[in-house]
């Protein structure tokens, strides 16, 4: 007898999230377990606001934190970061022990290699606990930092893994600048006390923030609490908090409607003539840039933030993905597409409106088809227009169009499977089966990246990890590659069903599901609230 077993797979991811999770960072009186912290600290930070001309505002950022050993024998190595970009000078960076001083000199830092941000190009400093300090004994580190524009003004987060005695905030404004406060804590409310000495001083104190127990698969375990500061000057955001005031600022930076030079004005005009709707049309200008144009992110002072003109792209050949997304805007308008480029929100943001720089980490398209946005990532260069790679989707875009400048949410496409596996073979001979296999979506990116970097048993063993990782006692081995579509790979392999197909003396019979679904420690997540984030999606039929 023969057994015919199709197998069709499709990520589940967004809808497995909706129903499972709220808006993350909300403040919700939920169960809160207390841990033993090695440190605790008291933090005093200091913001200088200048006027510089009308309307343009610059700031001096200082943090003094005392550092106080909790335990002799610490569990963890404790390492504290400053980050500094082009923005923001770091300078007297020091730390101090009974032991001696540290300087700027002595402290070592790094310079992150990123795959794809928005914004980059700087230096992370750390430093670990003196060997010197001992439990009950503390040590001060110290920094300060001049920004150039106010609308850089960061999210101050404060980490999980050590408790807080006090944080205090002051900030010395101009007198006709009012701060707000937004308090955003991960796991519990925290009460806070906001003073205002003077008319032209405001302090923010919150006391006795303690760390807490993680939670299997929360995204945000390692922040107990953000806080995001708005100054608002008669109504309007100083440092461009909503998104009608960033894009305007990001305007000033770059234009929101890159131009071709004109010898670069007819490109794809022979390929696109023959296109009939605005679909085609971007459909041709997507793929010329994705399939040609290598990433490569070179980053220098403004350009970390602001994308190169598209002729220099051109002419280069390369670009990152804000150059990339700056391109097929540039194209698409020459041929009357009006093409947005929105900017994406990284795994670490606020679930929320307001709008800091660093929320950002990645640049894609958006077009407006009627009342539907519909997003495409140049970037992506396996992934097919009218698709996304999931690492978009369900993040917050925030769309800079000067016209109707708005934030919203990237929702699934409509998608083909990402992966479908038929297989025959005998009852009697179940090692013996053949399976074709069809991959599609983020399958078929990683399949056609695999085969281009990868031969002989690492190829092998590459597709047999994509493919598994989802099945349940069905083994495949010896991948072919038998045909390429646009948007789709297909393989034959050798399938062995024989811990798959429940055999006894009189019956054979398949299980009621293929798929390996989630680890068992998620539901211990089950009488919680807050957000699930999976490295690897969910699957299902």
């Amino acid at each position: 007898m023969d057994l015919f077993l199709i197998i069709k797979c499709k990520t589940l991811s967004m809808i497995f999230k909706s129903a499972l999770s709220t808006l993350l960072f909300v403040i919700l009186p939920i169960l809160n377990f207390a841990q033993d912290s090695d440190y605790s600290l008291k933090v005093n930070i200091e913001i200088d606001i200048d006027q510089t001309e009308e309307n343009q505002y610059k700031f001096d950022y200082s943090d003094k934190t005392i550092v106080t050993k909790l335990s002799e024998k610490s569990s963890k190595i404790k390492t504290f970061f400053i980050d500094e970009s082009f923005f923001n000078k770091t300078d007297n960076i020091s730390v101090k022990s009974k032991s001696g001083n540290f300087g700027k000199r002595d402290i070592p830092f790094v310079i992150p290699d990123t795959d794809d941000i928005f914004i980059a190009g700087g230096k992370v400093f750390y430093f670990g606990v003196p060997t010197s300090v001992k439990k009950d004994e503390s040590f001060t580190y110290e920094y300060s930092q001049e920004f150039t524009d106010i609308a850089y003004l960061p999210f101050i987060s404060l980490e999980n893994d050590v408790e807080y005695e006090s944080v205090t905030v002051t900030i010395n404004h101009p007198d006709d600048v009012k701060p707000e406060f937004s308090v955003y804590g991960t796991f519990k409310d925290y009460p806070f006390e906001v003073s205002h000495p003077d008319d032209d001083e405001t302090v923010l104190q919150i006391k006795n923030i303690k760390s807490s127990d993680e939670l299997n698969y929360f995204p945000f375990n390692k922040y107990s609490l953000c806080l995001f500061i708005d100054l608002q000057k008669n109504g309007v955001s100083i440092n461009k908090a909503s998104p009608s005031e960033f894009v305007n600022w990001y305007s000033n930076l770059t234009s929101l409607q890159p131009e071709l030079e004109e010898k670069d004005k007819n490109i794809l005009s022979e390929d696109i003539k023959n296109c009939k709707t605005p679909i085609e049309k971007l459909k041709t200008i997507y793929d010329y840039v994705r399939l040609n144009f290598r990433y490569i992110a070179d980053e220098q002072g403004h350009n970390s933030i602001v994308p190169r003109k598209p002729s220099i792209v051109l002419s280069r050949g390369y670009g990152d993905c804000k150059e990339r997304a700056s391109l097929v805007s540039a194209i698409a308008h020459e041929h009357g597409i009006d093409v947005k480029m929105a900017l994406v929100t990284g795994p670490s943001a606020l679930k929320s409106n307001l709008i800091y720089v660093n929320k950002f980490n990645h640049v894609i398209c958006a077009y407006t088809l009627g009342e539907e946005t519909i997003f495409f990532d140049p970037t992506a260069k396996h992934c097919e227009f009218g698709n996304l790679p999931e690492s978009d989707i369900g993040k917050d875009a925030l769309i800079l169009d000067s016209l109707n400048p708005r934030l919203v949410t990237i929702k699934a496409p409509i998608q083909k499977p990402s992966f479908e596996i038929i297989i025959s073979t005998s009852l009697d001979s179940l090692k013996k089966g053949k399976a074709i296999i069809t991959l599609h979506n983020d399958y078929f990116s990683s399949a056609k990246y695999a085969i281009d970097e990868l031969s002989g048993t690492k190829l092998e063993n590459f597709m047999s990890g994509i493919v598994l990782s989802n099945l349940f006692k069905i083994s495949l081995d010896y991948f072919t590659k038998v045909n390429e579509t646009e948007n789709s790979l297909i393989f034959s392999a050798d399938a062995d069903l024989s811990e798959f197909v429940i055999s006894s003396a009189t019956k054979k019979y398949i299980p009621k599901i293929p798929f390996l679904f989630l680890d068992r420690d998620l539901l211990d997540r089950a009488k919680d609230s807050l957000g699930l984030y999976l490295k690897v999606e969910l699957q299902s039929i």
